[in-house]
This record gives C-alpha cells, sequence and structure tokens, in this order.
C-alpha cells in the first residue's frame, strides 16, 4: 500500500476524514488497483465487525458505580486466624485426629504381642539353669540342657 493510503487509512475507513484527505485517497484509488483491492477488503471487514457490535448501550443507573465502590471499600479482608473459628475447620480437624488414632490403634494391635524382655543374656541362663533340679542319677539330660542353652545364645 502506498504512504498516501497509510497516512489517512483510519480515518477513512471510519468516515472521519478531512475532505481534502478523502479527494487525496479516492484519487489515489482509482488509479491504483492494488491499494483499491486492499481498502475493499478492510471496508469488508469494517463492515463485518459493526454487525457485532451492540445495537444500544445500556443505561446504568445513576449513582451505580459509587455504591459498588462503597460496597468495596467497606467490604473488610477476614484476619488470618478466622479460618480457625470456622465450624467446618474444626470437623476436618477432630475427623483427622480421628484417623489418626485409628491408624496407630491398628498399629498397637497388629503388632507383636509378645512383651519378653528381648533374648535372654548369660545371667538369665545361669539362672535357669540353677533352678533347674538336679538329677544326679541322670546326668545326660543337664548336659544336654546345657548344649541347648549354649547353642542358642546370641549376642
Amino acid at each position: 500500500m502506498h504512504q498516501v493510503v497509510v497516512d489517512g487509512l483510519e480515518e477513512f475507513l471510519a468516515r472521519t476524514a478531512s475532505p481534502e484527505l478523502r479527494q487525496q485517497i479516492e484519487g489515489h484509488l482509482k488509479v491504483c488497483a492494488t491499494c483499491r483491492a486492499e481498502v475493499s477488503e478492510m471496508q469488508g471487514i469494517a463492515e463485518m465487525l459493526t454487525v457485532l457490535r451492540p445495537q444500544s448501550q445500556w443505561d446504568v443507573a445513576p449513582g451505580f458505580y459509587s455504591r459498588v465502590r462503597n460496597l468495596i471499600e467497606e467490604q473488610t479482608p477476614a484476619p488470618l486466624w478466622a479460618a480457625f473459628l470456622d465450624p467446618a475447620f474444626f470437623r476436618r480437624t477432630a475427623f483427622a485426629c480421628l484417623m489418626i488414632l485409628a491408624l496407630l490403634g491398628g498399629f498397637v494391635i497388629s503388632s507383636d504381642t509378645d512383651y519378653g524382655y528381648g533374648v535372654p543374656g548369660p545371667e538369665t541362663m545361669i539362672a535357669i539353669e540353677q533352678n533347674t533340679p538336679f538329677q544326679p542319677d541322670n546326668p545326660v539330660p543337664d548336659q544336654e540342657m546345657m548344649l541347648v542353652t549354649l547353642t542358642s545364645y546370641t549376642q
């Protein structure tokens, strides 16, 4: 497009161009076919866009914007601790505590119930051996007991 058309294109399409500018552009469009084709395409697009424009503007009641502004200014932000006063927060917290309690209770119930003191140490083994009744007529069970004690001992 030539500079003559580019300089006043917006005013020409909006029909707000001065009469001298309008005559200049129309004179150039009569001579130049490429500029004429481009301007006619732009005029067609502009006409299509005017179809999308609403036919009438909405009228807002007087004082509407000031009332909206006042309502916005009157609203104060909620403090951070206000979330803790919400009943839904308490319900969620209670539910979470109950779930943790159920989880820990399930763990305690399912864990090993053998509350022994672990593997007996050598002192315990000696005490067990001392409390066994002595059988002088049969020393073999005492030897077997000692062998079992020694083999089961782990450090």
